[in-house]
């Protein structure tokens, strides 16, 4: 939708066509099942779900972009695969999207994703779960999830694919490198804990850590946590990086950040050494980016004192453009003259900056402005109402919000004319000068629909200058309108002066007439 801020003088019609609105899930819905096959109860739909990413990367084929997703409160069948090309996310981001649900080789995932919105980023991930190797091999609830085995041990090394196996004493799972995989592994070998999200292939469950910080293996330096601020930049605003970062049989010797900026080429990798900002925090600061197109890319790498190093998942800054949006502005209702006007209006605030707004409507011709209060029915979305007008009168409606950053205006979006429903003649033209070389004169006229309009031009002196419309009212509003040139009946332009335009409607049971006259003035624009 176009748009312009800060601005009285734009006015366009738009026209809104309501979408079809898709079955909204959660990953639960999508998840839950007591099928003994596993197969989910909305195989074959297309849905509307969001959740938060928990793992990016998995390779598949020739495209790394697959993520693994899950509802804000984590737990059992709270988590699934998305089998995503086109889209380019990050853990910890809250993304939205509209996808078809599908078993692949009994593997849950969301397939053909569309419409993927990131709605904000670095969110807290969800727990973990805790389940023993048997329970991971065996369990439909667990996949998709992100899940937690420990005090397990080697019991193979990885195979041709990638793949290993590990027992706590219940029972072997496998552990995949779909994510991430370690560089030597041998049998015996043990690990405090091992993180990962949980797929399903080739008849097995599979455990698919995300990177070596998900390899609790006592020694190697954790990144406990990393987070941005503000946490949702805007442009051209400088964000500061900080990490928690804990080494628990030693020390911290070196954290450097490493980043690069994707604009229309991509940027060589830089890298900086983070500053100690206090006990195991470390901080540094990235310089704002100047379009919403641009974006950073960075992780961070952690070396103890033991010669251990690990590397955080690669992460993305993305910057905001803090306006206000009007997404869609559309009429409840199509009331009589005595009713009241019922207006939705669906907002965006990327900043989520305590928005408030209303509606912004004149009436006909008339420069005063009016407000209505806007109601918050959902996130996002609000509604209002207008009062009753006489017939004929036309509301032209926009919206006027404001946050904490700024103050925006929405001009004559939508239109509406309360319909005529008794015998009379209105008549409606700019009280302001036209000149018909630039832009035609328009002439608005309203009239119970079955009666009988005449639409009559004529000069200062009273001489008939045109008969441009007779008609019978058809529309159920009772409104008509001409374009008028500026020429006489014989083709020829008129002279620049006042003219008066005369309505003349009879009703068609009683005879009766009604009249109406307006002045126009053909002249230079003021």
């Amino acid at each position: 939708m176009i748009h312009w801020k800060f601005s009285r003088i734009c006015q366009i019609l738009l026209f809104f066509t309501i979408p079809i609105i898709l079955q909204a899930v959660t990953v639960y819905d999508i998840q839950f099942t007591e099928d003994v096959s596993g197969k989910s109860l909305l195989c074959g739909e297309t849905v509307n779900v969001s959740g938060v990413i928990t793992a990016f990367g998995y390779r598949s084929g020739s495209n790394s972009n697959r993520f693994f997703l899950s509802d804000p409160e984590g737990g059992a069948w709270h988590g699934v695969f998305c089998y995503n090309s086109d889209y380019v996310v990050s853990v910890g981001d809250m993304v939205a999207f509209t996808a078809e649900v599908e078993e692949y080789s009994d593997f849950t995932e969301l397939n053909n994703i569309t419409n993927l919105t990131i709605l904000s980023t670095g969110n807290e991930v969800p727990e973990p779960i805790d389940v023993s190797t048997q329970l991971l091999a065996t369990e439909e609830q667990y996949e998709g999830c992100l899940v937690k085995v420990s005090g397990v041990t080697a019991t193979a090394t990885p195979d041709g694919f990638g793949q290993w196996y590990v027992d706590d004493g219940s029972g072997v799972c496998q552990i995949d490198d779909q994510l991430f995989g370690l560089d030597a592994v041998s049998i015996g070998d043990e690990y405090f804990s091992i993180v990962g999200a949980v797929d399903f292939s080739y008849n097995e469950f599979g455990l698919n850590p995300r990177n070596a910080a998900d390899f609790g293996t006592g020694g190697f330096p954790e990144i406990l946590e990393i987070t941005t601020q503000p946490e949702i930049p805007i442009v051209a605003n400088d964000v500061i990086i900080s990490a928690l970062i804990r080494d628990n049989d030693g020390q911290v010797v070196d954290v450097e950040l490493s980043w690069r900026v994707i604009m229309e080429e991509t940027g060589d990798w830089q890298s900086d050494e983070m500053t100690v900002e206090g006990d195991d925090l470390f901080a540094y600061t990235l310089t704002g980016l100047n379009s919403t197109i641009y974006y950073y890319e960075y992780f961070i790498t952690v070396l103890d004192d033991d010669g251990l190093e690990v590397s955080s998942d690669i992460m993305i800054i993305r910057f905001n453009d803090p306006s206000i949006n009007l997404i869609d502005i559309f009429l409840g209702n199509q009331p009589q003259t005595d009713d009241s006007l019922l207006v939705n209006v669906v907002l965006q605030d990327p900043l989520n900056a305590n928005l408030e707004a209303w509606l912004l409507y004149s009436k006909d011709y008339h420069s005063a402005e009016y407000l209505a209060k806007l109601i918050v029915s959902e996130q996002g979305q609000y509604h209002g109402w207008l009062p009753a007008q006489k017939e004929g009168t036309t509301l032209k409606i926009g919206v006027y919000a404001v946050n904490d950053i700024l103050e925006v205006y929405y001009y004559n979006q939508i239109y509406y004319t309360f319909p005529v429903e008794s015998h009379q003649a209105i008549l409606k033209v700019s009280p302001h000068p036209v000149d018909p070389l630039i832009d035609f004169i328009e002439i608005e006229y309203f009239a119970q629909t079955g009666d009988s309009a005449i639409l009559r031009i004529y000069n200062a002196e009273g001489k008939l200058m045109l008969t441009p419309q007779k008609i019978e009212v058809s529309s159920p509003s009772g409104y008509n309108n001409y374009n008028w040139d500026g020429r006489d009946r014989n083709g020829n332009l008129l002279p620049w002066g006042l003219y008066i335009c005369h309505l003349e409607v009879k009703e068609k049971d009683s005879g009766n007439v009604k009249t109406a006259r307006v002045p126009i003035v053909i002249g230079a624009k003021m």
